[in-house]
C-alpha cells in the first residue's frame, strides 16, 4: 500500500541537482553556441528546475559540450584497467570504442567510460573471416583488425559484403602490407638521413584506392582508421564529393598528433617519434590540417579525429627507437593537439569531429545536449597554454611526440551519467554505496 503526506508516510528524497553555471554551450547536434546553463539530474540534462541546486560547477570562460568519443583505439591486451579509464576521462572522453577487448579487466572502483566493442574481422593468422554474426549478436559495434592493415583484397571484399549484411562498418588502417613490411618511418627525407627502412606514401595511397573500389563494388561501409599521407586524404575527398550516398560508404579519422608532428620527429632516433601510420613531410600534414574541419556537400571530409591511443607495456620504460613499439598513450593530449593545430575559429567543427562524428561512423545515438540526453560532458579551457610535459600529465606517460610542444586547450572537467569523474587536479572518489 503507498503511503501519503497525510497518513503520515515518507516521501522518497528528490534527486540531487547540479547545476553547471556559465559556461559557452556548443553543441554540433543542435547548433547551439550560446552561454548558458545547463541543469542535471538523475543522470540527465533537464529543464530549470524550481529552488537551487544542490552543486554548482562554476563554467566561466570555459566551453562545455558533449562528451568525446574516441572511435577506435586500442585497450590493453588483458581488458580495460584504472590506466586507460582514468587517461580517457582526462582527454574528455565519456564513450572509447576499442578493438579487442573493450571490457574491464577487473572491477578497479574507479569511474570508467562507456565501452563499445570493434570485434575482429578475421581470424588471426588465417584468410578466414571471424564470426560476424556472432559478434554483432553479443554488441559488436564495427568490425577489424586493429593496427594490422588487411592484405588480402579479397578477404576485405567479403568482409565487406558480410558486415553490410549485419549493418557495421568495416574498420581498415590504410597500408599496403608489402610495402610498408619492416618500415618505422615515412620513406623520404629523414628517413634516408637517419638509414631508416621507409614506409612509401604509396602504401597508404593504394590502400585507400583498393578499399574505395571494395566499398562500392560491395555496397558496404568501410572507414580508414588513420590517414597520414596528403595523396590519400585528397583522394577520400574526392570519392565523398561524388558519392550521394547516405551515410557515406566510406569514411576516414586523423590522429590528432599527425596536425602538428611531422617526420622530423624522428631526428635523433627518438623512440617517442615512432608511430602507426608513420609522421609525414611537413607537406603532408598541411594537407590534413586542411582537410580536418573542411565541409563539402556531402558531409566533411574527416568524420572524426581520433587519439591514435596505443597503450603497450613497452612505453612505460626507454627503448631504442628500431625495436620500440610504435605508438604512445595519447587520450590525454588528443584535443590540445587538434586546438593548436586547427585554431579556436571553428570550434563547432571541431567538437562535431570529436563527438557526432565518431558516434555516427559508430552506429551510436548522436550526442546532444538537449534535455532527456545523457549528462555525458566535456569542459575545457579554450584558451589556456602550456608546454607538454609527459611527467606532469594527470595519468603521467613515458613519452611522446608532443613533449616539449606549447600546446593551446585543456580539459577541466569530464562528467559521465551527471557525475563529476575528472576535474583538472584528480579524479573526485567514487560515491560510497
Amino acid at each position: 500500500m503507498s503511503s501519503s503526506p497525510a497518513s503520515g508516510g515518507r516521501q522518497p528524497p528528490e534527486s540531487p541537482v547540479l547545476l553547471i553555471r556559465g559556461g559557452r554551450v556548443i553543441d554540433p547536434a543542435s547548433g547551439t553556441d550560446e552561454v548558458r546553463d545547463l541543469w542535471i539530474r538523475d543522470g540527465h540534462l533537464v529543464d530549470p528546475p524550481g529552488g537551487t541546486a544542490d552543486d554548482t560547477l562554476n563554467a566561466a570562460g570555459l566551453v562545455v559540450c558533449p562528451g568525446f568519443v574516441e572511435p577506435h583505439a586500442i585497450a590493453p591486451t588483458a581488458g580495460v584497467d584504472l590506466r586507460f579509464a582514468r587517461q580517457a576521462l582526462a582527454g574528455g572522453y565519456t564513450t572509447v570504442a576499442a578493438f579487442g577487448t573493450a571490457r574491464r579487466a577487473r572491477d578497479f572502483g574507479g569511474a570508467c567510460p562507456r565501452l563499445l566493442r570493434i570485434a575482429p574481422l578475421t581470424v588471426s593468422g588465417t584468410r578466414r573471416l571471424a564470426e560476424l554474426g556472432d559478434a554483432a549478436e553479443v554488441g559488436a559495434v564495427a568490425f577489424g583488425d586493429g593496427p594490422e592493415p588487411h592484405g588480402d583484397a579479397e578477404l576485405l571484399r567479403r568482409g565487406l559484403l558480410y558486415a553490410a549484411m549485419l549493418d557495421r562498418p568495416v574498420f581498415d588502417l590504410p597500408r599496403d602490407a608489402a610495402l610498408s613490411e619492416g618500415g618505422v618511418a615515412a620513406a623520404g627525407q629523414v628517413a634516408a638521413e637517419q638509414g631508416l627502412f621507409g614506409v612509401p606514401a604509396a602504401a597508404e595511397r593504394i590502400a585507400v584506392h583498393r578499399g574505395i573500389e571494395l566499398a562500392r563494388a560491395t555496397g558496404g561501409r568501410l572507414h580508414f582508421t588513420a590517414l597520414s599521407d596528403g595523396g590519400a586524404a585528397i583522394t577520400v575527398e574526392a570519392f565523398r564529393e561524388e558519392s550521394l550516398q547516405q551515410p557515406p560508404q566510406v569514411s576516414a579519422a586523423i590522429v590528432t598528433a599527425h596536425l602538428l608532428c611531422d617526420e622530423r620527429s624522428l631526428r635523433g632516433f627518438d623512440p617517442a617519434g615512432r608511430v602507426d601510420p608513420p609522421f609525414r613531410s611537413d607537406a603532408d600534414r598541411q594537407v590534413l590540417v586542411e582537410l580536418a574541419l573542411n565541409q563539402g556537400v556531402e558531409g566533411p571530409t574527416i568524420t572524426a579525429l581520433t587519439a591514435g591511443h596505443r597503450p603497450d607495456p613497452g612505453l612505460l620504460d626507454p627503448v631504442d627507437l628500431l625495436v620500440a613499439p610504435p605508438g604512445f598513450e595519447a587520450f590525454e593530449t588528443a584535443f590540445a593537439a587538434a586546438l593548436t593545430a586547427l585554431g579556436v575559429g571553428s570550434l563547432s567543427a571541431l567538437i562535431e569531429r570529436f563527438t557526432t562524428g565518431p558516434a555516427a561512423i559508430l552506429g551510436q545515438p548522436e550526442p546532444a545536449l538537449a534535455v532527456g540526453a545523457p549528462a555525458d560532458l566535456a569542459l575545457f579551457d579554450p584558451d589556456v597554454e602550456g608546454v607538454c610535459d609527459p611527467a606532469t600529465l594527470a595519468v603521467p606517460v613515458a613519452r611522446t611526440p608532443l613533449a616539449g610542444r606549447t600546446l593551446r586547450g585543456r580539459v577541466t572537467h569530464t562528467i559521465l551519467g551527471g557525475r563529476v569523474v575528472f576535474e583538472r587536479g584528480g579524479f573526485p572518489a567514487p560515491p560510497t554505496r
